[in-house]
């Protein structure tokens, strides 16, 4: 019961603390203003090649371009998949 106190002002401190912190953040999670992209990751089961994965993420980025609006997409599969594969 000695540091009862203590404990109870580090608490109170704690919250405070906790609700200044939380004044500082930004509203509007997420953001209002878009970043102008669309990610989607893909993923397959263990011990596809890189050369089918990329033959997958290819026709992904097929289906996707169909409804697309957007002039400017892009594809990209790591290249970290084929070192690894060796």
């Amino acid at each position: 019961m000695r540091f009862h106190p203590v404990t109870m002002g580090v608490s109170i401190a704690l919250l405070f603390g906790t609700v200044y912190l939380f004044t500082l953040v930004p509203e509007g999670l997420p953001a209002e203003r878009g970043s102008g992209r669309f990610n989607i990751s893909t993923e397959a089961i263990q011990g596809i090649t890189f050369d089918e994965m990329a033959r997958h993420q290819l026709e992904v980025a097929a289906i996707v371009a169909q409804g697309s609006r957007r002039r400017r997409r892009s594809a990209t599969t790591s290249a970290a998949a084929r070192a690894a594969a060796r």
